[in-house]
């Protein structure tokens, strides 16, 4: 939210003006097996707020709240909230994109256009692409953890550079800079 904020500014100098910020809103919605049971299907607004220590200043409150975050964390199953509800059938990836419209329509009562359908969609396709780029950048430092960790267990068996870079498709630099991190290291 400071990023938020500060990019309001052009640049900061002692002419900066401040009053030009406008209010930041940071929503964040979390869902998972991950969120314990207690706090599923609550939604929790975080914000500033001015309490004078010594003495009493009057600020009026347009002036230092400036930002305000929104937790919202997702529980699975009915809900008798509506809202959260809504939300859990379009952000649960477990359900078809078609199922979570016919849910929408009929539960929830939300008009069916073709740019609503699509919009769905695309929030799907899109979450469902964040999560195999997720997928793919994990197993990536996997693979390159378990080529490290080759490089080193050849290393400590006296394997020629040549060697090693037949079998882990590495350069002679890469292999001398794992060699170079784990002398430092020691």
């Amino acid at each position: 939210m400071a990023r938020m904020q500060s990019s309001q500014l052009k640049t900061i100098s002692q002419d900066t003006n401040y009053a030009i910020l406008q209010k930041t809103y940071s929503i964040w919605i979390c869902m998972g097996t991950d969120i314990p049971v207690s706090s599923r299907g609550t939604i929790t607004k975080y914000e500033m707020e001015k309490k004078d220590i010594l003495g009493n200043v009057r600020v009026p409150k347009e002036h230092y709240d400036l930002m305000s975050a929104y937790i919202l964390r997702l529980g699975e199953g009915d809900t008798d909230q509506q809202t959260m509800g809504m939300l859990q059938t379009l952000f649960i990836d477990k359900i078809p994109v078609a199922e979570k419209l016919e849910r929408l329509a009929e539960k929830y009562k939300i008009p069916m256009t073709e740019e609503f359908k699509e919009e769905v969609a695309d929030m799907c396709s899109f979450s469902a692409a964040m999560e195999e780029r997720g997928m793919k950048k994990g197993q990536e430092q996997g693979r390159s953890q378990m080529k490290r960790e080759l490089v080193l267990e050849m290393l400590k068996e006296k394997e020629s550079y040549e060697k090693i870079m037949k079998y882990t498709k590495l350069s002679y630099e890469d292999i001398k800079a794992i060699e170079e991190e784990a002398d430092s290291s020691r």
